[in-house]
């Protein structure tokens, strides 16, 4: 059987096939990445996505932080409780992903985050131009990386901080990296973690309240163990094909 194509040079075409990134079912994450024990993303025609935990118990509200264009504004008076006490979390290795807009100041992002001595913090902040991952050594001591972006964001910058207790040879790590630049820092000392205090993990908030900054998120992202470079890969490429579907550039 012959199967014949005829071209017919009278037609004009009005109309086209589009093409749409793939993936971008951000809901497929849980069965692909294991440990996500908070997974959160923020609309302002979504109203229950301010609380929504699409993988456990709603979060809750402090204040009254806004929903905004694909995101939400956080303040120290106005910031998300994720009801998830970091502590349980002490003996344990953490990733925390988080997408939002630099707030060129310093900020309180995503975890314990405690800005003024003795810093017992475990979580993301940022510098007046950087994304910091920190920590705290056994002995007190403050472990760091930061990062400044290479090149601007356009409309948020996907930060991921890893946090493990041993790297295989007997020393705490914290990793930062922004899969859009392909940046990353890396701390390490050869020493235990400090076993921070019980509190929960906070999105926009710190532990004194005293911080200026609004940090507008548009995602965050808890894993109960430190994730790979290929599942960081998987997580940038859903968020990215998610958010272009947006008309969002991360």
């Amino acid at each position: 059987m012959t199967t014949r194509f005829y071209v017919d040079n009278g037609v004009t075409a009005t109309r086209y096939l589009d093409t749409y990134p793939y993936p971008y079912d951000i809901t497929q994450l849980p069965a692909l990445i294991p440990g996500i024990i908070l997974q959160a993303d923020f609309d302002v025609n979504d109203t229950a996505s301010l609380t929504r935990n699409r993988v456990g118990a709603a979060m809750s509200v402090v204040g009254s932080p806004a929903l905004g264009d694909y995101g939400v504004s956080l303040t120290e008076d106005n910031h998300l409780d994720t009801n998830i006490d970091i502590a349980a979390y002490n003996d344990s290795d953490l990733t925390m992903v988080t997408i939002a807009v630099h707030p060129g100041a310093i900020g309180a992002v995503v975890g314990r985050v405690q800005m003024n001595a003795p810093q017992r913090t475990r979580g993301t902040q940022t510098t007046a131009t950087a994304w910091r991952a920190k920590w705290l050594t056994a002995a007190g001591a403050a472990q760091q990386a930061d990062l400044t972006p290479s090149t601007a964001a356009t409309d948020g910058e996907m930060a991921v901080s890893r946090f493990v207790r041993n790297n295989g040879s007997g020393s705490m790590l914290t990793k930062l990296n922004l899969p859009r630049t392909s940046q990353s820092a890396t701390g390490t000392a050869a020493t235990t973690p400090y076993a921070v205090p019980s509190s929960k993990i906070l999105l926009g908030g710190s532990v004194e309240g005293t911080t200026t900054a609004t940090i507008f998120m548009r995602a965050c992202l808890i894993v109960s163990r430190a994730i790979t470079d290929a599942e960081m890969a998987t997580i940038y490429t859903y968020y990215k094909n998610y958010y272009q579907l947006k008309g969002k550039n991360i």
